[in-house]
């Protein structure tokens, strides 16, 4: 298993268990402070990572430090990591959190479309949307009969055109620029 590997499976983990006690944003709050903490005190680090003190020594340090203003679940996932041997990878974990879930909140989508879609069809464009985009969407159709056939999608400033409109627009800017030689 690679190493990034290995560090998805702990930050979803991780995620999942702070979803299910209804506090992801604090949990990605306090794995911030606790970056912050260390990059302060890079013996910390050293200590934790270091494999001649015994995993006692290390819990005990972290419900000393963590004592207040952490939750539970924080020292939990930090005793979990020292037994499982997997502290060095602490401020990758962090990072790769950071990275895939502190902007969990869905982007608007205007899809356009040129006739009325049943909501399968919806939903797979939203999930290859979603694909493409590396986030959670959330669709608002509206009906273009200019169009002329096929789909455009506009999620902030990036347009996805797949309709018959958008390939003739296209043609013609292609045919100008042939002209134009």
């Amino acid at each position: 298993m690679t190493k990034t590997t290995i560090v998805k499976r702990y930050v979803d983990g991780f995620a999942q268990r702070a979803e299910a006690t209804g506090g992801l944003e604090q949990g990605l709050e306090e794995l911030k402070n606790v970056k912050h903490l260390i990059r302060q005190h890079p013996e910390l680090m050293a200590f934790f990572k270091n494999p001649i003190i015994p995993p006692q020594e290390k819990h005990r340090l972290i419900a000393l430090i963590f004592k207040d203003g952490f939750s539970g679940l924080l020292k939990h996932f930090l005793s979990y990591l020292i037994d499982k041997r997997r502290i060095g990878l602490l401020l990758e974990i962090i990072e790769d959190a950071h990275e895939r879930y502190a902007h969990r909140e869905e982007l608007d989508v205007l899809l356009k479309v040129s006739f009325p879609l049943d909501l399968e069809t919806m939903k797979e464009i939203k999930e290859r949307l979603e694909k493409k985009v590396g986030r959670r969407l959330k669709l608002y159709v509206h009906l273009d009969a200019d169009l002329h056939g096929g789909i455009s999608a506009t999620v902030g400033n990036i347009v996805f055109d797949n309709s018959l409109e958008g390939s003739l627009k296209e043609l013609r800017e292609r045919l100008m620029e042939l002209k134009i030689r």
